[in-house]
């Protein structure tokens, strides 16, 4: 398999876009200052390695997601991890992403996806992709480049696309997609190559796009929508003109789980086969053998990284001593314990495990160890001692991000810092962080882009400046740091690289402070343990080969 690997992968967030991550070594609960592990094999009774032939012993695969799902979109903002998932078996993209080491750490690959072959220009600001010929879609049309550009085409007001050339962008023929790009990069082959692909014919044809990114949406994968129930399950079935390997099982219900306690109630009655957003002490449970052989688990590491934001456009953070009193106060094992019951690492570089071998913090070394005496210090410094209230915003695309809220908000109370909570849907909530009006001061999620990148490229692009930290960074006052990035993504020395990236965490802990990383945390599943072969990587899943046994 020829693929394109990347030494670092960029920003793990509730958003991805590979579909594979398997694993050779049991899943094992980890200290939080413990590095992320490789992916873990299914535990419990597997003992059947393969079904044979195709075959199972139940034709319907039911899965307990998290909140429900109110668009596919993209470019929409409210995306889901339930989202995610569900695109992985029914969406397809130019290129596959795998993680071949398991180590949560994925390469682009043609095989499985929709290109034959791409190649880069001599100067490598431009990239063709070659079509395979005869891909169905699932209203019996066939794919063209004419559907690739369609999709691509909605990201260009997007400054994450603002190196692509979309005037010059084109579609050569039926099979041929050509992108013209204005710099080059492994950043932007992520960004094109992962987006989801579907029918321009079926999209402009929908009564509104709401509809057709729900209920009608039409891609190539290898299921296909029959029922949507808003708020409550998708249906799918297998699509039988699908171009790859056709799943074992004929038939996937998804349904939606709010509350991770009344998914392992469905689990144990037998409701749903697998939860893939369990509760941390429902995983320790099963891990423990608390349910004996009725279940199994499975883990695989994942670049999300779940943080903490300053909006340097409120007043109040203003001061450095304040954000650095909510570092000193902030108690990131009590966090993990409390959120993750253990599970995960602590993050102690700007991201997550992609860039270990860059950090030059670790444990030991880590700036900011809780200690309440300076919190409050720095806090006397910055003229609040007598306190100040600050507003938390947050987003429920899965329980995590309100948990370590709280936990944070119960902290600061240490140092006379009150917080006012708000949980929003994903899109309001990043349209409240977009804004750069100051109408908030914290916020926790997780870094939007989550395709292999080196940190260069991700500051140079601006992302720091759009997306989800539209309202973190202004654009102006930090021009160092954006030279810097700029020099690293034009960088393809990597010795060179690894030193300008020291020298931009050393920067930033010491003197920018925009966010603090908290938790790297690995993907969880619970299931049945008659289910077999289901592999994850992040938010995605891939089941074509998953089958029951009895």
């Amino acid at each position: 398999m020829k693929g394109r690997r990347f030494w670092a992968v960029a920003l793990a967030a509730c958003l991805a876009a590979g579909i594979m991550g398997c694993g050779d070594s049991s899943s094992e609960k980890k200290d939080p200052d413990a590095p992320a592990g490789k992916a873990g094999e299914q535990t419990g009774n597997t003992e059947e390695e393969t079904a044979g032939g195709g075959t199972t012993a139940k034709d319907t695969l039911t899965i307990g997601m998290g909140n429900s799902i109110t668009t596919l979109d993209f470019m929409n903002g409210g995306m889901t991890d339930s989202a995610y998932q569900l695109l992985s078996m029914i969406g397809a993209t130019l290129l596959k992403q795998v993680d071949e080491n398991n180590d949560g750490i994925a390469e682009l690959v043609t095989e499985g996806s929709i290109t034959e072959s791409y190649e880069w220009d001599e100067d490598n600001l431009g990239i063709t992709f070659h079509l395979r010929e005869g891909i169905k879609m699932h209203d019996q049309t066939e794919l063209h480049a004419d559907d690739v550009i369609f999709c691509l085409e909605k990201y260009q007001t997007s400054k994450e696309y603002a190196s692509v050339d979309f005037e010059n962008t084109k579609a050569v023929d039926d099979y041929t997609v050509y992108f013209k790009l204005r710099s080059s990069g492994t950043v932007l082959l992520n960004r094109i190559a992962t987006r989801p692909i579907y029918s321009k014919e079926a999209c402009e044809s929908s009564s509104s796009e709401g509809v057709f990114f729900t209920e009608g949406f039409v891609s190539c994968g290898p299921y296909k929508i029959d029922q949507w129930v808003s708020g409550d399950s998708v249906t799918l079935s297998v699509f039988d003109e699908y171009y790859g390997e056709k799943p074992v099982i004929d038939h996937v219900i998804c349904r939606f789980f709010a509350e991770p306690s009344v998914a392992m109630m469905e689990l144990q009655s037998g409701g749903v086969d697998m939860i893939t957003s369990p509760d941390f002490t429902d995983y320790t449970s099963v891990e423990d053998g608390a349910y004996g052989d009725q279940f199994s688990t499975l883990y695989v590491p994942s670049v999300q990284t779940y943080s903490i934001y300053f909006d340097m456009a409120s007043e109040k953070l203003q001061p450095l001593q304040l954000r650095q009193a909510i570092m000193y106060a902030m108690n990131r094992e009590e966090i993990s314990d409390g959120t993750f019951n253990g599970w995960g690492s602590l993050c102690y570089s700007m991201h997550g495990i992609s860039y270990q071998d860059l950090t030059v913090y670790d444990k030991d070394s880590w700036p900011y160890k809780t200690n309440l005496e300076k919190a409050k210090e720095l806090m006397k410094e910055a003229g609040l001692e007598d306190g100040v209230t600050l507003t938390l915003i947050t987003h429920n695309a899965s329980g995590y991000y309100q948990k370590i809220a709280e936990i944070l908000a119960n902290q600061l109370k240490e140092i006379n810092v009150d917080v006012d909570i708000n949980v929003y849907e994903p899109a309001t909530f990043k349209s409240l962080q977009n804004a750069t009006d100051g109408s908030w001061d914290l916020s926790i999620t997780s870094p939007e882009v989550p395709y292999a990148t080196t940190i260069g490229a991700w500051f140079a692009d601006g992302y720091v400046d759009d997306s989800m930290h539209a309202g973190v960074l202004p654009a102006e006052g930090y021009q160092e740091a954006y030279e810097l990035g700029s020099k690293l993504m034009q960088s393809t020395d990597n010795s060179e690289i690894k030193t300008m990236t020291a020298e931009l965490e050393e920067k930033y802990f010491n003197e920018y402070l925009w966010w603090c990383p908290v938790q790297n945390s690995g993907v969880y599943t619970i299931m049945s343990t008659k289910l077999h072969d289901v592999t994850r990587m992040w938010t995605q899943m891939d089941i074509t080969k998953a089958y029951f046994t009895e």
